[in-house]
């Protein structure tokens, strides 16, 4: 028997479903730990966080800005 306190807020699933998907976009859940939640299976290869592409770190951008910029 296992009680979810968190059976309240799965009422509204594209609530809960868009909450997952901006987690896992930004690098906080893998999608295994989603499912975990979702009390469903991990799968191989669902352990890997992500992050979007567009971001890197402040002490990256003058190198990339020097890259594009040179020649």
């Amino acid at each position: 028997v296992e009680f979810l306190v968190d059976d309240l807020a799965r009422a509204d699933l594209a609530a809960r479903f868009t909450a997952y998907s901006q987690a896992i976009s930004a690098g906080v859940f893998n999608p295994n730990e989603i499912r975990a939640m979702e009390n469903r299976s991990p799968y191989a290869g669902g352990e890997v966080y992500t992050r979007p592409v567009n971001t890197a770190p402040v002490s990256g951008a003058k190198a990339v800005e020097d890259s594009t910029h040179a020649g």
